[in-house]
C-alpha cells in the first residue's frame, strides 16, 4: 500500500474511468484473460503506462506496463539525473 500512496502523490498521475465494452470482450476472446483486466486495458489512452503488479497484462502486447515499485525507482533514478 505505501508503493500505491506514494505513487498518486506524484505530479501527472491520471485516474481514469471510461470503459469500451466491444473492445474489452474483443481482448477477453483474442488474449483469454481475467474480462475485468480487459476492461481496465480499454480505459488506457495511448501511449500511457498501466502501473500494475497483475501479469495478465503482458498478454495484452500492445500496453506498456510497469509495477509501481519500477516506476518509483525509474522516477528516483530520473531526479537524480537532474
Amino acid at each position: 500500500m505505501e508503493a500505491v500512496d506514494e505513487i498518486f502523490r506524484l505530479r501527472n498521475i491520471t485516474v481514469i474511468e471510461i470503459t469500451n465494452s466491444k473492445k474489452a470482450l474483443q481482448l477477453y476472446s483474442k488474449n483469454k484473460i481475467k474480462y475485468q483486466d480487459c476492461l481496465i486495458a480499454t480505459q488506457l489512452p495511448p501511449h500511457t503506462t498501466l502501473l500494475t503488479y497483475d501479469k495478465e497484462f503482458e498478454q495484452i502486447f500492445d500496453l506498456k506496463i510497469q509495477t509501481p515499485t519500477e516506476m518509483l525507482t525509474n522516477s528516483t533514478m530520473d531526479i537524480m539525473k537532474i
